[in-house]
């Protein structure tokens, strides 16, 4: 029997916008986004020294989604603490700056001349293996910057864990982060502050999920905001287009996240003018700005937002092929009904 997966906790830790606390809150602001984070606010101040921006905005959206679960209860212990419970974490750009630093600091002085602080930093896997330790989430623990896809990415890894029955739930997530590195890279040159003040680049925030299987979800008389129904990602030869393009055009669902243009031009056959007929269709790096590997996830939240708004019953999620990437993934929702 296949193992049905519910989302059971939401968050968005977003600290260019003041008291924003769901996806929809960012759509048509970018004019009032401002920088403003005080994580200590939500963590405290213990463990928090020379931990990333990103990993602070992680650990932040990772607790209040424990909390919208159940996992965690605001005045009982700050850790799950359980065998079965992993973590997927994406992101491309956390530690992009930190990693620069480190690299300039031994190829213009020396390798003694780097900080004992900024190495741990610069580990692949920091967000990841920070929420696991601070949350006691002691199941599989996987970090993912696979680019574009890389939320879509950890979406599917997770699914997949709790369907094959290696874990009961998992942590979700997503975070992006502004750098100077970044948009450097975006430029294809080394930019000065002042340079880079006029290049455009993504939104920092941080989504995070709560997956877990439908009895265990039940079994703790858990909220389910919605359930992941099925995914399909764009492969490279004929076939697994022409899957691909099936699972989009077939599907009819009344929420619909894409770029329509992007899917126009992978999708042989799909036209966006039919999509009125019977769907909602929202571009969220339209409405918000650039997401880049956490745009799938971001589009999860929002889905699960109109879910519970009662504004929407079912979603398909298209997203990648962001920043030179070329592969897409569709994921579709469902709405969780009451017994």
């Amino acid at each position: 029997m296949t193992i049905r997966v519910a989302i059971t906790g939401l968050a968005v830790e977003a600290p260019v916008l003041a008291g924003a606390t769901k996806i929809g809150d960012l759509f048509g602001r970018a004019g009032d986004f401002q920088w403003a984070f005080d994580p200590a606010q939500k963590l405290g101040k213990k463990g928090l020294r020379y931990k990333e921006t990103a990993t602070l905005m992680a650990l932040c959206a990772g607790r209040t989604a424990l909390l919208s679960s159940g996992h965690l209860q605001e005045s009982g212990d700050a850790k799950v603490n359980d065998d079965q419970f992993g973590i997927a974490m994406a992101s491309n750009t956390g530690n992009l700056e930190t990693i620069c630093n480190v690299a300039d600091k031994i190829r213009t002085e020396h390798v003694d001349a780097t900080s004992p602080m900024d190495l741990p930093n610069a580990s692949s896997n920091v967000v990841a293996s920070t929420a696991a330790i601070r949350f006691g989430l002691r199941a599989m623990n996987l970090m993912l910057t696979s680019g574009a896809s890389a939320s879509a990415d950890a979406l599917v890894l997770a699914v997949n864990s709790i369907r094959s029955g290696r874990v009961n739930a998992m942590m979700v997530g997503a975070v992006e982060v502004d750098s100077l590195a970044l948009r450097s890279l975006q430029s294809g040159k080394r930019l000065t502050e002042e340079e880079a003040a006029g290049v455009a680049s993504i939104v920092p925030i941080a989504t995070c999920v709560i997956l877990e299987s439908e009895a265990s979800a039940k079994k703790r008389n858990a909220h389910i905001f919605g359930y992941i129904d099925d995914y399909e990602m764009q492969g490279g030869g004929k076939q697994a287009q022409e899957r691909f393009s099936r699972f989009v055009l077939q599907n009819k669902s009344d929420l619909v996240c894409m770029d329509s243009a992007v899917v126009s031009s992978k999708v042989t056959g799909f036209v966006a003018t039919d999509l009125a007929e019977h769907a909602q269709v929202v571009n969220l790096e339209t409405t918000i700005g650039q997401l880049y590997g956490g745009i799938s996830l971001a589009q999860v939240v929002y889905a699960c937002e109109r879910f519970a708004s009662e504004q929407s019953k079912s979603a398909l999620l298209v997203s990648g092929a962001s920043m030179g990437d070329q592969r897409l993934t569709a994921l579709t929702l469902v709405k969780a009904y009451a017994d």
